[in-house]
């Protein structure tokens, strides 16, 4: 399951190592892929945006105090990271399993240019088999690699077209699921959109077929 503390561990390595050999920058960036069934990268883009959510769910890790996040229902909600003595607080995951489209990795119509503050996308596709649907696999994360200056973060997530026709990509997006303290009478959650992609060049995927949609994060020193 990753975790948004794993990207903030990750963080926190890097910068140790930046401190202890005096280099000079650091960058944190995001890339979305398409791959077609064969395994082929038919798009290879960097994210146009991390989004407001994202900011402020790391500012609640850092701060160990629960901040206000705008979900993807427009409406907004306390997010609280970490342990505390009561119970354990739950942490942003975009670890959703097959047949979700409410979290994880996520794909739309929408072309609208991204904005910061964007709360969802435009237009999401579904999980489904009906017109402009797609069947969500399971989302997997590969463990952080560190080669060359840069820390490295993979995620990927099966999609299948089985609606009847072809269905054009436009958009992709990260959401990540905050799950409710019982401890504090929430047992609702909430869902956060991280990060929204535009496509540069829009991906088509046939009926039938499978693409993999990836989300790579880095973060390098310079």
């Amino acid at each position: 399951m990753i975790r948004i503390l794993t990207i903030l561990s990750a963080v926190i390595t890097l910068l140790t190592r930046w401190f202890s050999t005096h280099k000079s920058g650091l960058k944190i960036t995001s890339t979305w892929e398409l791959k077609d069934p064969d395994g082929k990268v038919v798009l290879r883009e960097e994210s146009n945006s991390w989004l407001d959510a994202f900011g402020v769910i790391l500012c609640a890790i850092l701060d160990g105090t629960e901040k206000n996040v705008k979900e993807t229902d427009g409406s907004t909600d306390g997010w609280l990271m970490g342990y505390s003595q009561y119970a354990i607080k739950s942490v942003a995951s975009i670890a959703a399993g097959s047949g979700s489209s409410t979290y994880g990795l996520v794909a739309g119509l929408g072309d609208t240019a991204v904005e910061h503050d964007d709360y969802e996308l435009e237009d999401l596709i579904p999980h489904g088999t009906g017109t402009d649907e797609l069947q969500y696999g399971e989302v997997t994360t590969n463990d952080p690699s560190y080669v060359g200056g840069t820390i490295t973060i993979v995620n990927s997530r099966p999609v299948t077209n089985a609606s009847g026709a072809g269905i054009t990509v436009k958009e992709v997006g990260a959401i990540a699921y905050h799950a409710g303290n019982a401890s504090y009478g929430d047992t609702s959650g909430g869902y956060a959109l991280i990060d929204r992609h535009v496509l540069g060049t829009p991906v088509l995927i046939g009926d039938t077929t499978t693409f993999t949609l990836t989300w790579t994060i880095s973060i390098t020193s310079a």
